[in-house]
């Protein structure tokens, strides 16, 4: 990959996801993205810029779009394909990357079934971020829908079974995830009261400090 194409796209990307979404998801996928594609000796031409621009749907376009059913990831693919022929990007090239983007959301919530490894990968890695940081979901969904405790944790648990049943495609990734999903589902059930989502002061603390367990993934990203 040019680096001067990446550094672009990097730019786009930076100026358009908001710091949670870059920090709490965006740049778990990358990372995971990269590691996964030495692991399975793929394309990182093609993976590293895909990772990044996977969600650019959801930030970049206009909400209409979702108002008439279009979904993030057909958005996605169209305003990558763009930008990434205003940057010079050679047409293959420019391709398998946007496919990426058309088919990172897995069949859960998408026709779009990927069609390649760099697909694949991005897919995964996509849907293992979340179990990584699931508290991010966690905090954005309880904070954009009233503080309801019951919808968020029916919310987070039933997007997490949605990613493991759809998007955990690639070998052994199931069996490395599965003891962290376990203890999420434990974790979101069995919610004591004086659990940070009932209130508290220190609420935002303890949420940041939980960004620096584990990741659910075990291997370092």
């Amino acid at each position: 990959m040019d680096e001067k194409l990446m550094d672009r796209i990097i730019k786009l990307c930076k100026a358009n996801y908001p710091v949670h979404n870059w920090e709490g998801h965006l740049m778990p996928v990358v990372d995971i993205s990269l590691r996964l594609c030495e692991e399975h000796k793929a394309d990182r031409g093609i993976i590293e810029p895909a990772a990044y621009l996977h969600d650019i749907g959801r930030v970049k376009v206009f909400d209409y779009l979702k108002i008439i059913g279009i979904g993030h990831e057909v958005s996605g693919y169209h305003y990558s394909l763009f930008k990434l022929w205003q940057y010079g990007c050679m047409d293959e090239t420019r391709e398998r990357i946007a496919r990426c983007v058309l088919e990172h959301c897995g069949t859960g919530l998408s026709k779009y079934s990927p069609t390649s490894l760099e697909a694949e990968i991005v897919m995964n890695a996509d849907a293992i971020a979340s179990f990584d940081q699931y508290l991010y979901l966690v905090a954005i969904f309880y904070a954009s829908h009233g503080r309801d405790l019951k919808k968020t944790k029916e919310w987070v648990l039933g997007k997490l079974k949605r990613d493991w049943e759809t998007k955990l495609t690639l070998s052994g990734v199931k069996e490395e995830i599965e003891p962290g999903y376990k203890r999420i589902k434990n974790e979101l059930t069995n919610i004591p009261k004086n659990n940070w989502m009932y209130g508290g002061s220190d609420g935002v603390a303890k949420l940041q400090e939980s960004f620096h367990q584990q990741p659910i993934g075990g291997k370092g990203k």
